[in-house]
């Protein structure tokens, strides 16, 4: 009996090491280098001039999304304009693809907006918006630094769209 309980261990531990050098033998499958992020910077200017505090946000058209990533890529412009793009890690930049630019200056004085989103109202009245801005770039491998975005000063509010265009 004790020899039976010897082979039928003995044959467990190598059917155990067997299936386990199976497993790793075969190659795992590449990752892809979709969400590697590649450093994003630019600059906004309001009639001209630099304007700091504006949240910069890059909003995918053909990029990774959340939930492959933890938010969209987003800076805050300085008092110089200039910004520089953060998704997984401060400054760390986003991943590649195709994104719309959309722009919000919030107001300090941190009133509700007309349109419901915290932090003050937009100063740029959603002319900027998903449905509304005109800044679409690309992200590619390396370095990106967008051109300048010159805001216009506008005195009222965009015509309401019915959605983002291919997003809808």
């Amino acid at each position: 009996m004790t020899n039976i309980r010897r082979l039928c261990a003995a044959a467990v531990a190598c059917g155990a090491v067997l299936i386990g050098c199976g497993c790793s033998s075969a190659p795992a499958p590449a990752e892809p280098d979709a969400l590697v992020p590649h450093p994003v910077t630019g600059k906004v200017t309001f009639d001209g001039q630099p304007v700091g505090g504006v949240v910069v946000t890059l909003f995918p058209l053909d990029a990774p999304t959340v939930p492959k990533v933890p938010k969209n890529p987003q800076g805050v412009t300085r008092g110089d304009g200039t910004f520089t793009v953060s998704t997984f890690a401060d400054n760390d930049g986003a991943p590649a693809g195709g994104y719309r630019v959309l722009l919000r200056w919030p107001d300090p004085e941190g009133t509700k907006s007309e349109r419901g989103a915290e932090g003050g109202e937009d100063k740029l009245l959603g002319w900027y918006d998903a449905a509304h801005s005109k800044f679409d770039v690309r992200v590619k491998a390396g370095n990106n630094d967008l051109p300048v975005m010159n805001l216009v000063k506008r005195s009222t509010t965009p015509a309401a769209s019915p959605g983002i265009p291919g997003q809808n």
